[in-house]
């Protein structure tokens, strides 16, 4: 939530509608960056980490 909301600068109200159910949807943060949202630059550049977090809690 961190690296989209702060530094993906992603509306955090936006943020919780669209996060429930895609948990452990590796996919959702690329159709995220990909979008046409003014913010979808930045959080593209945090894809990677966010990726890698989900990831690592998808393992657990």
């Amino acid at each position: 939530m961190r690296l989209c909301i702060r530094l993906g600068k992603m509306p955090r109200k936006e943020f919780i509608t669209k996060f429930p159910g895609n948990e452990a949807n590796l996919s959702w943060v690329t159709e995220l960056a990909k979008s046409d949202e003014p913010w979808a630059e930045k959080v593209a550049n945090q894809e990677i980490d966010i990726l890698a977090l989900t990831a690592q809690a998808g393992a657990n």
